[in-house]
């Protein structure tokens, strides 16, 4: 309709046309206009590595600015290693954090180093916040002594330490195999420490006309800082040698625990060496296991292995019977060497210690098999068993226990 005032025409709108539309997709008579909602400027993770071993699940924390965002925001990841997912995480209406998990499968290649990028959505709005996804914790592992040293970007590091194994007694007992320690220790990149691995106890061997000989103790693996222990894995102990009349040898204990029989010895703790075996195993000593013991003169067979692990000793030098000892496993403390009884007596094994205050685990092994054998980085490395018999007769020269280890890994 028209209207004159002062003589000039004006049209009124009274609405707009069916073809009219607004800011907001809709139609004029909707008479609003929605504002876009986006998000603020924040988006963290809780960590910014995160380490997956395969079969691991991590938890991940997101936390967000929901700035003028009302609804579900959906969190996905993008540049994840092969084998690792992300659990679905939507962070509803009310809240402003959340956490999901990243899944490592069990047969995820190792090892993976990736940047990968988390994301926030709601809408047409993103935000994004960077995490370092690793698969494969151990990164480093020692079979021989060497200096290791830090790499630059890391300030904590987690050590997983086998002792060696003990060696079986001559037509004897098994040696015992080698304790573990494990801690995360705090470190300065850059920083120089040793590795020690501790090599295996020889095999008992047989002295003819006198007796066979106990298997000598397996060696301590440590880490150290200069003089500083920061963790030591104590090595097993020899088993007893046979007696000449071919009656068999008790076992070595493995480290952190005692030798099998009546005259076995003790195992070293974290608090003093463990004693000898009567009769003449003696005992061990810091860092150290104790020589088997014989029941008359001895003389000492089977080495200990290198560092600290005892000797095997003869049993009876006489030729009436008696077998020889085993050698204590070396350890922060030593384990006593066995006795010389009517057979011979397995050595004690060493003590594990660990200096750090935390994240600290000490494990003794039981038998011929090393403790820890669960942990990543032991894998099938066949490291700090104990040595078993060969065989009888003059054939019969037991066998060395196997080397320790050392695996280092990053932090989960």
């Amino acid at each position: 309709m028209k209207r004159v005032i002062f003589g000039v025409p004006i049209a009124l709108a009274i609405g707009c046309n069916g073809s009219s539309s607004c800011p907001d997709g809709g139609t004029c008579s909707d008479a609003t206009v929605d504002a876009p909602q986006t998000l603020g400027a924040s988006f963290t993770a809780s960590v910014p590595t995160v380490v997956l071993d395969p079969g691991d699940t991590h938890p991940v924390v997101v936390t967000i600015d929901r700035g003028t965002v009302t609804g579900n925001i959906d969190i996905t990841t993008s540049g994840l290693p092969s084998g690792v997912t992300q659990s679905a995480l939507t962070i509803l209406p009310g809240s402003s954090a959340g956490t999901f998990n990243f899944v490592a499968a069990a047969n995820a290649p190792v090892p993976q180093d990736m940047d990968a990028t988390i994301t926030a959505t709601a809408g047409s709005s993103t935000l994004s916040t960077p995490i370092h996804v690793r698969v494969g914790s151990v990164f480093h592992v020692s079979t021989t002594s060497e200096s290791f040293v830090v790499p630059q970007d890391m300030t904590s590091l987690v050590f997983q330490v086998w002792g060696a194994g003990g060696g079986a007694g001559g037509n004897g007992g098994v040696g015992g195999g080698g304790g573990f320690a494990t801690a995360q220790v705090d470190v300065t990149p850059g920083e120089t420490l040793a590795i020690v691995i501790g090599s295996g106890g020889s095999g008992g061997d047989l002295v003819p006309n006198v007796a066979w000989s106990g298997g000598g103790g397996g060696g301590y693996s440590a880490v150290l800082r200069g003089t500083d222990v920061l963790l030591v894995a104590g090595g097993g102990g020899g088993g007893g040698g046979s007696a000449f009349d071919g009656g068999a040898g008790f076992a070595g204990g493995g480290g952190g625990s005692d030798g099998l029989g009546s005259c076995g010895g003790a195992a070293g703790n974290d608090a003093g060496a463990g004693e000898g075996g009567a009769p003449n195993g003696q005992n061990g000593a810091a860092l150290a296991g104790g020589n088997g013991g014989c029941d008359s003169v001895c003389a000492f067979v089977a080495d200990g292995g290198a560092p600290g692990g005892g000797s095997g000793a003869i049993g009876d030098d006489s030729g009436t019977g008696s077998g020889g000892g085993g050698g204590g496993g070396a350890g922060y403390f030593g384990g006593g060497g066995g006795g010389a009884q009517a057979y011979g007596c397995g050595g004690g094994g060493g003590a594990a210690f660990v200096a750090a205050a935390s994240s600290v685990k000490t494990l003794a092994a039981t038998g011929q098999l090393p403790a820890g054998l669960s942990y990543v980085g032991y894998a099938d490395s066949g490291a700090a068993f104990g040595g078993a018999p060969q065989s009888t007769g003059d054939a019969g020269q037991g066998i060395s226990g196997t080397a320790g280890l050392v695996a280092i890994a990053y932090p989960k």
